[in-house]
């Protein structure tokens, strides 16, 4: 009779793995978040199936024996308890893998995290030099027929944005536009034309 409790609980012991497992696949808990240690399934799986193996294998181990305290009760439990206690000892391992790996994770997104700050601070930096450059440019009057015109850049984001039509803070491109340019080179080719004529 005790034989076929004994192997019962085996068998429930090798099912609640194997069903713990099947679990852990079907939500995904292999597949762990940057959320905190304690809400993934995984390492509470770490904790429970060596936890619970435990003591199921320990019942079948400890079935038959007397509780004793002393020497003889305490060399007796290490001797038959082997097995369940080798088990329980495969959560320390397990949880720290578990750990290591969730670490892993959240420095990964720590990281992808800096370099989406870095995008959005290279951006910003960018566009406040480049328009500090030319806010800093010095106006040249042209003397055009009858009067002095004087030449600068009166709105300089527009400019910006006309010249790096491509740079945001997602996109760190900041190829400048070749139509913007060649616009721009057409233009001083005019005035140098117009100069001239003069």
């Amino acid at each position: 009779m005790n034989l076929t409790i004994n192997h019962c609980i085996v068998l429930f012991n090798i099912l609640f793995v194997v069903v713990y497992m099947s679990y852990l696949f079907k939500i995904k808990a292999f597949k762990m978040n940057a959320e905190s240690l304690t809400h993934q399934p995984l390492f509470k799986a770490a904790l429970t199936i060596p936890i619970i193996s435990f003591f199921l294998l320990g019942f079948v181990a400890w079935n038959g024996h007397d509780f004793q305290i002393d020497t003889e009760g305490f060399n007796n439990f290490l001797n038959i308890s082997k097995l369940p206690l080798a088990v329980l000892s495969l959560s320390i391992p397990l949880g720290v893998v578990v750990n290591n790996i969730h670490r892993t994770i959240q420095t990964d997104k720590q990281i992808k995290e800096a370099e989406k700050k870095n995008k959005v601070d290279f951006f910003y930096a960018h566009r406040k030099n480049t328009i500090e450059a030319l806010q800093h440019l010095e106006s040249l009057d042209i003397p055009l027929i009858k009067k002095n015109t004087k030449l600068e850049f009166e709105n300089c984001y527009s400019t910006y944005r006309k010249c790096y039509p491509y740079a945001s803070t997602t996109n760190s491109n900041f190829d400048a536009s070749k139509d913007y340019i060649q616009n721009a080179e057409l233009i001083w080719r005019q005035l140098v034309e117009l100069f001239k004529k003069e």
